[in-house]
């Protein structure tokens, strides 16, 4: 006679846990929705740099962690919240600020090698930004203009470079 551990587990855990574990596996399958669905609409409106290598989207890890901490547990602790809400707009964020790295960095690159017409290119694509539906999630985007593109115009990257090499992922 075979002896099924998983079932075993699973009725040593308190129904807390078992609803517990169901609203993450549920959350889990939402957010993974919401980042795909998002991802999606916002690759239609962002066009990368050729070669533009994009970092690994959210993978969700720590809602899996969440689930995978409660597998072993047979109660909830009592001041534990679980779950993470994304806010609509959170992956299409994710995806314009790699973008906005990537034409940055493109005008950066441009610049120092002194390519003007790239340069003028990179700035135009970064000054269109605005009329992307994305952008709506950038309230501020004027001050990133201003404080890290129309320098390199000017003849300045350094605050450019300052913000690839704190903010930037790639």
């Amino acid at each position: 006679m075979a002896i099924d551990n998983e079932a075993i587990a699973s009725e040593q855990k308190s129904p807390q846990v078992q609803e517990a574990i169901a609203a993450l596996e549920k959350n889990l399958a939402q957010a993974s929705e919401q980042r795909d669905t998002e991802t999606k609409a916002a690759f239609r409106e962002l066009a990368f740099p050729d070669g533009t290598e994009l970092p690994e989207p959210d993978s969700l890890q720590d809602l899996q962690a969440e689930i995978d901490s409660l597998q072993g547990a047979t109660t909830l602790p009592m001041d534990q919240q679980y779950g993470i809400i994304y806010e609509d707009g959170y992956f299409a964020a994710d995806l314009a600020n790699s973008w906005q790295c990537a034409w940055l960095s493109e005008a950066v690159t441009a610049y120092r090698a002194g390519d003007n017409d790239r340069v003028n290119a990179a700035v135009e694509t970064l000054e269109g930004f605005p009329d992307l539906s994305v952008s709506q999630y950038f309230p501020d985007y004027a001050a990133f203009l201003e404080w890290h593109v129309n320098p390199i115009v000017e003849g300045d990257d350094t605050a450019s470079a300052n913000y690839l090499e704190s903010d930037c992922s790639f």
